[in-house]
């Protein structure tokens, strides 16, 4: 059919153990209300494609979505983004405007530009899997995100990219990204803590006038671990301060 799902204004949605959802391409979930995604390690709750062969357009919560979502033991793979109303959502996963709680959940095989993509929000990750997506696995705009004991390995593009956020990150590994581990650029404010950064092209880009403070991570086996330069001419220089304890 041509209609995309759109779950209505303030309900609340609870998804089951065990449940499949299929979508198909360039087809939309948009959650206006409040999800509760729940599986479990045995059951988890799948988003995937209708199609074996093919990519479903999106997830999507935004403006309309109610606060306090949470999707745990969650896979969301073969997704890509989503234009909806003038606006593309890049993620196969997107958080505009509203907040959501990820835990013990797989992020794969997804084609967009970002398998998760969060702009004007504040979202916590965590204890998840992130892999094989085809350019960056998180995108952050405008954000305050937390990511915590999470891996993002043979990620495409970047395993992190951060623009105009906050970002805490702790704990992660973050291995065999095609170009950064970590991107940080226009602002940002990033602090790294225990993570393992390794293979990556690049470990660590600090960009545009964005502070990374960096305590007990470490670098190992990138082609370059930490680079600094203004990307953008209207920014000024960043600045990375290492913290040791």
């Amino acid at each position: 059919s041509d209609l995309n799902t759109i779950l209505p204004i303030s309900s609340s949605l609870e998804i089951k153990p065990g449940t499949k959802i299929l979508i198909d391409k360039k087809k939309a979930i948009i959650f206006h209300g409040k999800v509760s995604a729940i599986g479990s390690k045995n059951k988890p709750i799948i988003f995937t494609s209708s199609k074996k062969n093919e990519n479903f357009g999106a997830i999507i919560f935004n403006h309309n979505s109610v606060n306090g979502s949470m999707f745990k033991n969650v896979i969301v793979e073969k997704g890509k983004d989503f234009s909806w109303r003038g606006r593309l959502y890049t993620g196969a996963l997107n958080v505009y405007n509203s907040s959501l709680q990820i835990d013990d959940s797989i992020f794969r095989y997804n084609a967009g530009d970002d398998a998760i993509n969060i702009k004007y929000s504040k979202s916590i990750i965590k204890n998840s899997e992130l892999y094989n997506n085809y350019f960056d696995a998180i995108d952050s705009d405008f954000s305050n995100i937390e990511l915590f004991n999470s891996t993002f390995k043979d990620n495409g593009n970047d395993g992190v990219d951060l623009n105009n956020s906050i970002a805490y990150i702790e704990n992660n590994k973050i291995i065999s990204s095609g170009d950064k581990g970590i991107s940080v650029g226009e602002e940002s404010y990033v602090f790294l803590k225990k993570n393992f950064i390794s293979k990556n092209n690049i470990g660590l880009a600090n960009k545009d006038e964005s502070y990374v403070e960096i305590t007990n991570d470490l670098f190992t086996d990138n082609n370059e671990d930490i680079i600094e330069y203004i990307k953008k001419k209207n920014f000024g220089l960043p600045k990375t301060v290492k913290i040791s304890n």
